[in-house]
């Protein structure tokens, strides 16, 4: 399973296998046309607040930016 971190701020952070930024979902949603490249999918993630947690999270996605530069 792949992991897609979502961390907005220091207060939580949210890691799962939904991939909240190229997923058509969303759009899909709105329109009220769900197809197969939009099906309803099981997707796990898991919602985290301890502070030290959300710290390592976040050096981790400034790392893989970093390397991706």
């Amino acid at each position: 399973m792949s992991e897609f971190p979502v961390c907005p701020d220091n207060k939580f952070a949210v890691v799962g296998s939904w991939n909240w930024l190229s997923h058509v979902y969303l759009s899909t949603c709105q329109q009220q046309k769900i197809t197969e490249e939009a099906q309803i999918r099981r997707e796990t993630s898991v919602r985290l607040s301890e502070a030290v947690v959300i710290e390592e999270i976040r050096e981790e996605i400034a790392d893989l930016i970093q390397e991706s530069l």
